[in-house]
């Protein structure tokens, strides 16, 4: 709309945010800015008018100025999400003495069950604006945008909160979801490309696990190549398509339950089940909850020590050089352990007591010549500690007395081979073998008064 005041034009645009002036050129009797003004509030003007402008309209006659503008609403921002999780840096960490650690990159985020995943930020609701006419421009308010929900996850009932469902690894995918995967996948080697892996579900290792590196996970481990590694630990399954090499670190495979592999070699290995292994176990440390079975086309145990709950099993056991190899059986693992260490844990604590009791007799010697104060205050230290000593000597004792009663009470066990070299060790509960002969196509096992005898 325009109107003309002394022939003075206000132009209104459309959405009425701003405001046009032509002020005609008249030399004899030029329009004041009052006048101007006058002109633009008989439009109904009365917001965002700028007399600085209307001024330069005046002294510019015959020119179409911009005097007037609306303030236009602030629209609302739309709701956006907060991650609570830390993503993956894939940067070293920094040890204490400032040195970076390369074996620990944080590439792998865990969550448990219920953790907080994300947050969503309200929506803000914006601000009206005003056009020239005094008019409210209302805003256009935020969108409640839903939390990017991917699997396994779980959205709170505000519908504000995004939460764990399972526990694994938390991550943003392609897609821009938040999902929590039962799985961590390494598609090539573990490395100091990946760094060391510790999950809280099932490792999935394309490769093979490079030596001085460590795999960790609170359920299976499945290695496609070998298994080098410095320590790889399951709490259930370990699988390994390849070997399992120790090398001069010696590294170690334990396992809640199965160890499987297709050969071992100065390894350590611990499951609380089995190890089955296809070819040869070759100067290792295995223990196995139940059984240790090696019957591939070679089938070979040579070298170190295997302890079994049930039985050990292979085609071959023992070397035609007479490598040193011992089999145990018979005998929960860590009932074996537990005697081992509780008694090098008593013969230490012995030790320790019998300085100490040795101390205080030469002090006693010492009282008849007067003893100075600092070695006189060392009397009662000393007699506590050896109070203390005398205690845990019993304690320790006794633990390994009720380990000792559980070796007598286990007369299970069987060794089976087709051949067994000179040379190997062979331990059936407290029954001990020491193999002279060549043994072929036999079974061991204990008989009525607990000797080692071929079984039928």
């Amino acid at each position: 709309m325009s109107e003309k005041k002394r022939q003075v034009t206000v132009q209104v645009s459309p959405d009425a945010m701003k405001v046009y002036v032509i002020v005609p050129r008249d030399d004899e009797n030029p329009v004041t800015l009052e006048e101007a003004a006058e002109a633009v509030r008989a439009c109904g003007v009365v917001f965002g008018l700028d007399m600085n402008a209307l001024e330069r309209a005046v002294d510019n006659p015959a020119t179409r100025v911009q005097v007037a503008s609306g303030k236009p609403p602030e629209n609302g921002e739309d709701s956006s999400c907060k991650i609570e999780f830390q993503q993956p840096v894939g940067r070293p960490a920094e040890l204490a003495d400032g040195r970076a650690d390369f074996y620990d990159l944080h590439l792998v985020t865990n969550v448990k069950k219920g953790d907080l995943l994300a947050t969503r930020i309200p929506p803000t609701p914006g601000r009206d604006g005003t056009n020239v006419l005094g008019a409210a421009v209302p805003a256009r308010p935020g969108r409640l945008v839903a939390l990017p929900k991917g699997n396994n996850t779980v959205i709170s009932d505000s519908g504000d909160e995004l939460y764990a469902a399972i526990d694994g690894q938390a991550l943003v995918d392609r897609t821009g979801k938040i999902v929590v995967s039962p799985v961590y996948t390494v598609d090539g080697d573990v490395d100091f490309s990946t760094g060391n892996v510790d999950f809280v579900g099932s490792v999935r290792v394309k490769d093979s696990i490079r030596s001085g590196f460590s795999v960790k996970a609170a359920a299976n481990v499945e290695i496609g190549g070998s298994c080098e590694g410095l320590l790889v630990s399951a709490g259930q399954d370990v699988i390994v398509r390849g070997g399992i090499q120790g090398g001069r670190r010696q590294g170690k495979v334990t396992a809640g339950r199965d160890i499987l592999g297709k050969f071992a070699e100065n390894a350590v290995m611990e499951a609380g089940r089995d190890v089955v292994v296809g070819e040869a176990i070759l100067h290792s440390t295995v223990r196995a909850g139940r059984k240790v079975v090696v019957r591939g086309r070679r089938g070979l145990i040579s070298g170190g020590t295997i302890t079994a709950g049930d039985e050990v099993s292979a085609r071959v056991i023992g070397s035609n050089l007479a490598t040193p190899t011992e089999i145990q059986v018979g005998v929960d693992p860590s009932v074996r352990e537990g005697l081992e260490q509780a008694t090098s844990e008593t013969e230490r604590l012995k030790s320790e007591l019998r300085q100490v009791e040795l101390a205080l007799k030469k002090l006693k010697e010492m009282e008849q010549l007067g003893l100075p104060p600092d070695k006189k205050a060392l009397v009662p230290v000393l007699t506590r500690q050896r109070n203390l000593l005398v205690g845990e000597v019993q304690r320790r004792s006794e633990d390994a007395r009720g380990f000792q009663e559980q070796l007598k009470s286990q007369r299970k066990g069987k060794i089976r081979a087709e051949l067994i070299y000179p040379g190997v060790k062979v331990t059936i509960g407290e029954a001990v073998l020491f193999v002279k002969d060549e043994m072929r196509d036999v079974v061991l096992g204990l008989d009525e008064v607990g000797e080692i005898r071929v079984k039928g």
